[in-house]
């Protein structure tokens, strides 16, 4: 996977595989429109890609969490 210096939904995906949590690009766009998921940012390339805040990113997970009945306990480093 690519590495950008902001949050995208590859991203997002990506993290909630390692909690445990698969699901693909195509149901994450089903959830968002169902879920209200924040809406976040744009960017503005030629094909804009949607981009979130850490704030966003952490909502978006815990909406889906929930919707799969996983409950995360967050670690603290």
């Amino acid at each position: 996977m690519r590495k950008f210096p902001y949050i995208t939904v590859g991203q997002i995906l990506a993290e909630l595989k390692e909690e445990g949590v698969t699901i693909s690009r195509v149901t994450f766009y089903r959830l968002e429109d169902r879920l209200t998921f924040p809406s976040g940012k744009r960017t503005t390339s030629s094909l804009p890609w949607r981009i979130y805040t850490k704030e966003e990113k952490e909502t978006i997970k815990q909406k889906i969490r929930t919707e799969y009945g996983f409950v995360h306990t967050p670690t603290h480093s």
